[in-house]
């Protein structure tokens, strides 16, 4: 009834969405989402989404928070947070869709840049799609020293 009335979710950081996030009430967040709130007040709700289990699920919340209008740093993150999970777990849909709305690739933290974590991984497939994402040339040339020297070697003609 408050959304439908205007209410605002921006109050105090957006915690309601926060808390709905944290008890995976996403029926309920479906419905607050429905209401205003500024984007750079919902970009604070992003590492919540983040730590959404289920990928379908979180996929889903990062597409509605995108809609939403976040960006900025905190869209960054997510994709080195994406790329950062265990190799056999790596969210590819979500990769894509950040990248597509535009998370850097070249972004770099106390936790390290995601072109960097797929290239220590060997992550053939998270490079490829990270080369979408434009790195710069700094970025690459980072991602190239953690490469182990036998992934980096051609093949032979």
């Amino acid at each position: 009834m408050l959304i439908e009335n205007g209410a605002s979710l921006d109050y105090n950081k957006a915690q309601c969405v926060r808390s709905a996030l944290e008890q995976n009430n996403f029926n309920l967040l479906r419905i607050l989402l429905t209401g205003n709130c500024h984007p750079t007040t919902l970009c604070k709700v992003l590492p919540n989404a983040m730590a959404i289990q289920d990928q379908s699920e979180r996929f889903h919340v990062m597409s509605s928070l995108i809609e939403k209008g976040v960006s900025g740093e905190q869209l960054h993150v997510a994709l080195r947070t994406s790329v950062g999970e265990a190799k056999n777990a790596v969210d590819f849909q979500l990769m894509g869709l950040l990248i597509q709305k535009h998370a850097s690739v070249d972004f770099t933290d106390k936790d390290g840049n995601c072109v960097c974590i797929a290239a220590a991984r060997e992550d053939e497939k998270a490079l490829d799609m990270l080369d979408h994402g434009d790195p710069s040339p700094d970025t690459a040339s980072a991602a190239l020293q953690h490469l182990p020297v036998s992934f980096a070697k051609s093949e032979p003609a």
